[in-house]
């Protein structure tokens, strides 16, 4: 039995060596590709049990730790995600169509029919055909004017502030709630449109590009709360790179654009209602500069972004023009806490007295 033992260990080490060689050999060709940074992960469920409440906050806070260009493992599903302008200018244009497609997901799927509108439709001739469609009859400059006059006269009828879409509404509670802690703002948006329009009775969409100041309101207003703080998910289709860092294929991309209107390196006092800051700046929030998205940018970006600014911009100036505003107590310490949720609502809703102006 021993001898056996003893002849049969060469030959098993003959077997066994070359395959430990190759696997050897195999690791050291393959090596594994460099991710971005990030916290350390937990078996499963990877990095979700940091991901809290409010997710554009606990993402921030992450990005604070291991840089603008995160790198989570949420569940099984490789993550990262984009906390700066920069970072965000090399995903959205430079490798725009390596990320431009949609994950499947559960509550995407549900709520729109199998992915299959033109937001969460995954990248491919199908959302070529479907966005065509909507920028040319839904979104078009044909069909934009023809709805001009509905658009006014729900204006004129705060429906639009209370029955809008819900990033509409949003976006004209945060600015109001926005100009309500800061009287000086208030009353210049207000000198503002009621100087332009007089008499008139009512601001109407042809009136809009005149209201400069109101214009820098909703800008400062969508930067300090873009009404979807992480813009809607993307997902790589290709290998690329960031900065040194290897970007697989189907991995899930982030961008949290309430993180990149808080950049330090991008705006002064980023903290502050201060819409004079675009004064003499070029900055606009149509995806052309990517200190501020709100809508998104690149091929992604939202199709209804300009019909969007300018219902926003309609009742905001209607609602400044026509009324004064105050707090039922009297005071101006307004609670700006969030409520979390894809669109990102006040925590506690505005309730604010209206004073009808009387027109001079």
């Amino acid at each position: 039995m021993d001898s056996t033992i003893t002849l049969l260990c060469p030959v098993i080490l003959l077997l066994i060596v070359p395959v430990l060689l190759i696997l050897f050999l195999h690791k050291k060709q393959s090596p594994k590709p460099k991710l971005p940074p990030g916290p350390p992960k937990l078996p499963l469920i990877g990095n979700l049990h940091q991901v809290g409440k409010l997710p554009h906050h606990s993402l921030w806070q992450l990005s604070q730790q291991h840089g603008p260009l995160l790198y989570l493992q949420l569940g099984q599903a490789p993550t990262i995600i984009i906390s700066s302008s920069e970072m965000a200018r090399q995903v959205l244009r430079t490798h725009d169509l390596e990320s431009c497609s949609r994950p499947s997901l559960f509550s995407s799927t549900k709520l729109s029919y199998g992915c299959s509108d033109v937001v969460f439709i995954p990248h491919g001739d199908k959302w070529r055909e479907l966005r065509k469609t909507c920028m040319v009859e839904l979104f078009g400059t044909k069909n934009n004017s023809t709805l001009q006059s509905i658009r006014e006269e729900e204006v004129e009828s705060m429906n639009i502030f209370v029955a809008g879409s819900d990033t509409s509404s949003a976006s004209l509670e945060w600015t109001m709630a926005e100009l309500m802690r800061n009287p000086e703002a208030m009353k210049k948006a207000q000198d503002e449109v009621r100087r332009v329009i007089g008499m008139k009775g009512k601001v109407e969409e042809s009136d809009l590009q005149q209201l400069q100041y109101l214009k820098w309101v909703l800008k400062e207003s969508m930067r300090l709360h873009p009404p979807a703080p992480l813009l809607v998910h993307r997902e790589t289709t290709q290998r690329f790179k960031i900065n040194g860092y290897e970007i697989q294929p189907k991995t899930r991309v982030i961008v949290n654009a309430w993180a990149i209107g808080r950049e330090t390196s991008s705006w002064e006092r980023p903290l502050e209602f201060y819409p004079e800051r675009f004064r003499d700046s070029s900055i606009d929030m149509k995806g052309h500069d990517f200190q501020l998205i709100p809508f998104g940018a690149g091929r992604r970006i939202c199709p209804g972004m300009h019909l969007g600014i300018q219902t926003v911009e309609l009742a905001l100036a209607n609602l400044l023009y026509t009324f004064d505003w105050k707090c039922p107590d009297g005071s101006q310490d307004i609670n700006m806490d969030e409520t979390p949720g894809v669109t990102v609502h006040k925590k506690y809703p505005l309730f604010l007295v209206p004073i009808k102006y009387e027109l001079k």
